[in-house]
């Protein structure tokens, strides 16, 4: 996607009203071309669906694309920018157009025409009470899908998509990658097998680049959390770490998650936490990248100054060492699906994490332990920064 900065600034801004008229859209979702997702942005539930409809046969060329936000709550500002793709001009978007409104609670539109529909991207922008959320969407028309054939043409009508921008692709970057980065005992890799880090980075966040520098953030400064995870057979599931919940038409194959490490940036005015991360789903046929921004204020800050005075060091000896890393809570210890709402530590059930249902302080989950009233809360990204003791 050619990049669109809808949020010019992210420091002070109120979009304008929305240009084009918002169609409703009552369809059903594609087969394995949809894109549902939804987080908490400044205290309100935001949600986005990215979809397909066919005025023909179901994953043939005759598509047309559906975009839709939403919140629970209205925001400050959404909106989101598009461009839809052809296989039969893979350069050059057919279709694009943006859409962004103020001090509301829903925005959507859907795609002009069909031209041999092959991918569309979207890129979306919440924004609330300091708070934002930048999600990037793409999906594939199902009929790229290797396992399905498209019913409107004959196969050998159809062009290839390119080799370097379909889900596969994505797929092989992100695997070679975590191959080079096992221990020393991995195979060897050619240097044509080789995924650098920055060269993960590029392929995810190179649309949202000029988004990114309005927080002083280059692609240079993002850096990979750890080893991309892997779900297998997984529909409906919330990423503990950056709280974005998934709605699957389909359970997927394989989910790649890939995390990155939390940013301080700071403008010329005021300081931010941004988080990147990328996600690949194979059987639902989309990719997903984004950021969120949380802003820090001074009154924050001098809050968990004061916490550290009390607590110098949080009580962090009394957690299990490998539950954590630092003042950071280690996510992968702990299991990815939760029961009866918990999230189990791996080594030792007798220790969990729960949802913050109160919230204060930005914390999102608690770390709790059998036969103990105390607690930790923790961000999205896993920061500790409160104990409360028995």
């Amino acid at each position: 996607m050619k990049i669109k900065t809808l949020l010019t600034s992210a420091l002070s801004f109120l979009l304008l009203a929305s240009s084009l008229a918002s169609p409703v859209y009552a369809g059903t979702p594609g087969d394995g071309d949809y894109d549902k997702k939804s987080r908490s942005v400044g205290g309100a539930t935001a949600t986005l669906v990215h979809d397909t409809v066919y005025s023909g046969s179901e994953c043939g060329m005759t598509a047309k694309a559906v975009y839709t936000g939403t919140a629970n709550k209205k925001m400050d500002a959404m909106g989101f920018s598009y461009e839809v793709y052809s296989l039969f001009d893979q350069e050059n978007p057919y279709d694009s157009d943006a859409a962004s409104d103020s001090d509301t609670s829903r925005i959507s539109a859907v795609s002009k025409k069909t031209d041999g529909f092959w991918k569309s991207e979207a890129d979306f922008d919440y924004a609330k009470g300091g708070s934002t959320w930048s999600p990037f969407s793409r999906i594939y028309n199902c009929a790229e899908n290797p396992g399905v054939r498209a019913k409107s043409l004959e196969s050998d009508q159809i062009p290839q998509p390119p080799s370097n921008d379909n889900i596969d692709y994505f797929i092989n970057l992100v695997e070679n990658y975590q191959e080079q980065t096992k221990s020393n005992k991995k195979r060897s890799l050619s240097k044509s097998e080789k995924t650098d880090e920055q060269d993960i980075v590029e392929l995810f966040f190179r649309d949202q680049e000029q988004k990114l520098k309005e927080y002083n953030v280059k692609l240079s400064d993002i850096e990979i959390d750890g080893q991309p995870k892997d779900l297998t057979n997984i529909k409906d599931f919330e990423d503990q770490v950056t709280g974005i919940q998934f709605d699957n038409t389909n359970e997927s194959k394989l989910i790649k998650v890939i995390h990155f490490k939390e940013i301080e940036a700071t403008t010329d005015e005021k300081t931010f936490s941004v988080l990147p991360y990328a996600f690949i789903d194979q059987t639902n046929n989309r990719v997903d990248s984004g950021f969120i921004t949380e802003e820090i204020t001074k009154e924050n800050t001098e809050e968990e100054e004061e916490e550290e005075e009390e607590n110098p060091n949080l009580k962090l000896s009394k957690i299990p060492s490998k539950a954590r890393t630092g003042a950071y809570i280690n996510f992968d210890m702990f299991d990815d699906k939760p029961t009866n709402q918990k999230y189990y530590y791996s080594k030792n059930n007798d220790w969990w994490y729960e949802k913050d249902l109160a919230g204060h302080g930005d914390t999102v989950w608690k770390l709790k332990h059998r036969g103990s009233k105390e607690y930790w809360s923790f961000t999205a990204a896993g920061k500790i920064i409160r104990y409360k003791g028995n």
